[in-house]
């Protein structure tokens, strides 16, 4: 017939199309995912945090042993200036450390004060923290300083309990804010690993650290857990 021409598509734009087919991706496809977690990836990540503190002569040095034991990265005896700093390092450098435990002292007011402002600090950048909080009972306190022949630093020209009687004040609206307080004035250093273990040891055994961690207001505490065991070899 003739005056017709046929709409056919030429040999050339027969092999154009399928190729332009492959290039044309939906929306929301698998590379596009995979280039989001990538990018998730490179960026900083928040590593897990932990202050431990308390009186000193508490047991603060076994825990920090005990926190290494455990897989933790334990910065001991850090200023508190440096400890926002370091996280801030530690999100930007390296990946592989994903726990770190800062065990902190309070020798004097302004001491104290400077670890609050440090902890509202993390606060602000939105860096959840928790605190352990170590105590013993003053008479066994004053026993491990004389133990050691040492005196306390806060006492000054005083006796030990002097010094012991300021720090427990200094800390008191730190020791509120905590938790997990540990009295270790009858507990030896297998209670004390065990109690750590279940709070702070394998990321995975979440049900465990629950239970030991969980806030309460059961039994008059109001907002944390307070853990003292039977009696045993003590901390010195």
């Amino acid at each position: 017939m003739t005056g017709v021409r046929e709409n056919r598509p030429s040999e050339q734009d027969a092999h154009e199309e399928p190729e332009q087919a492959a290039v044309d991706k939906p929306e929301g496809s698998a590379d596009d995912a995979k280039a989001d977690a990538d990018a998730a990836q490179d960026g900083p990540h928040a590593p897990e945090l932990v202050i431990v503190t308390g009186m000193s002569g508490a047991g603060r040095s076994t825990a920090a042993k005990i926190f290494e034991d455990l897989g933790w990265y334990v910065v001991d005896n850090l200023a508190p200036t440096l400890i926002a700093p370091m996280v801030d390092l530690v999100m930007r450098e390296s990946r592989s450390t994903d726990r770190l435990a800062f065990v902190v002292d309070v020798r004097g007011r302004a001491f104290f004060d400077t670890l609050r402002s440090t902890l509202d600090e993390l606060d602000s950048a939105g860096l959840n923290h928790r605190i352990v909080f170590l105590e013993s009972d003053d008479d066994v306190l004053v026993r491990r300083y004389e133990g050691v022949r040492r005196p306390h630093p806060l006492q000054g020209d005083g006796r030990v309990t002097d010094g012991i009687e300021r720090e427990r004040e200094l800390l008191r609206e730190l020791r509120g804010e905590a938790d997990l307080v540990i009295d270790t004035s009858v507990r030896n250093v297998h209670e004390l690993r065990t109690t750590l273990e279940l709070a702070f040891g394998d990321p995975g055994e979440d049900s465990l650290r629950a239970t030991v961690m969980a806030r309460t207001r059961t039994f008059g505490f109001c907002g944390r857990v307070s853990v003292r065991a039977p009696a045993g070899r003590s901390i010195a």
